[in-house]
């Protein structure tokens, strides 16, 4: 069969004349990435340094977490209790995330919670537009936290203003948050078309926000050092010794994260 190398754009997908699919995904996502590291730099620096500086104040102290989506919510989880992970992560699950266009659901779930005036609250959004993510914003603002957002700049900037998916004041992450990292999530997510095949398939989003919440911990790492700070860090269970090295962080830190 002859392998043509023609390509042509329809929609946020790469439509291919010959059948690498897979190749496809994996060069869309390493694109994105580059575009992360790239553009997002300066807010991940920010975000970084804050939580670094915040931690490094209190021994008590902790990083807020939460997804505000059906699928963003596994953000969250993605940090918690992770090998080269913060042990002093606190995910904030709230079962109200999977009905993300109702207003009015955050806050009873919010008030459980004693976060400090000035904590780092890291809220992940599949866009950064629905009515739980607004009012999580709106809720963290009034408590006087510090919110690291992230948000999908390109999908915002196409949707159109009577899109059911909006909060009631049209208000995004970014016009909010005190830090906000674009995940360079394209329009519709999904980013292969296969031919035969009427949808296109290969979502990146989850993939990219994974991506950035390692940088932001990556980078407040890098400014603990600087400062002189070792941090608390969970190794893999899944080798030896992992175990006992986490069971002291797990002891620490039991008393400080209680969800209920």
């Amino acid at each position: 069969m002859k392998i043509r190398k023609e390509e042509r754009v329809h929609g946020s997908c790469i439509l291919k004349d010959h059948m690498d699919y897979l190749k496809t995904y994996y060069e869309v996502l390493n694109e994105r990435f580059l575009k992360i590291l790239k553009e997002e730099q300066n807010e991940i620096d920010r975000a970084g340094r804050y939580i670094a500086e915040w931690l490094s104040k209190d021994d008590k102290n902790l990083l807020y977490v939460i997804g505000t989506g059906e699928h963003s919510t596994l953000a969250a989880n993605e940090i918690y209790k992770r090998a080269g992970g913060m042990p002093c992560v606190f995910p904030i699950f709230s079962a109200a995330a999977q009905y993300e266009r109702i207003p009015g659901l955050i806050a009873k779930d919010f008030d459980k919670y004693d976060i400090p005036e000035g904590a780092p609250i890291i809220i992940a959004s599949h866009v950064g537009m629905n009515a739980f993510t607004i009012e999580t914003a709106l809720l963290c603002k009034r408590k006087k936290l510090f919110l690291i957002g992230i948000e999908a700049t390109e999908i915002l900037s196409k949707l159109p203003k009577d899109f059911a998916g909006w909060s009631e004041n049209k208000l995004t992450l970014r016009d909010i948050c005190d830090v906000t990292i674009d995940h360079k999530t394209p329009f519709g997510d999904a980013t292969v078309q296969i031919q035969g095949i009427e949808s296109p398939a290969g979502p990146v989003s989850n993939i990219l926000i994974f991506f950035i919440m390692h940088l932001i911990e990556i980078a407040a790492y890098e400014h603990m050092a600087k400062i002189g700070y070792q941090p608390d860090i969970y190794i893999s269970g899944n080798i030896p010794g992992g175990d006992e090295h986490n069971l002291v962080f797990n002891e620490k830190y039991r008393k400080l994260i209680k969800f209920w």
